[in-house]
């Protein structure tokens, strides 16, 4: 992210077994939750933001016309 935005990684992003612990706690929140999950990249590139916002806005979409 540092490299993209041109900003110093903070003390979390600077600590690879940090972001490993928070991605497997995440996961697992949204396992247990049954939370829907959206990809913010596709290959080794990243989604740009107007396509995840629509993703999500369309998941919203389907969940709240599904009740």
């Amino acid at each position: 992210r540092s490299e993209q935005t041109g900003r110093n990684m903070d003390i979390h992003e600077l600590d690879p077994d940090f972001l490993r612990k928070s991605y497997d706690a995440a996961i697992y929140a949204s396992d247990k939750l049954n939370w829907i999950k959206i990809k913010c990249y596709e290959g080794d590139e990243m989604r740009s933001i107007d396509d995840i916002a629509i993703e999500v806005l369309e998941n919203v979409k389907q969940r709240l016309g599904a009740h």
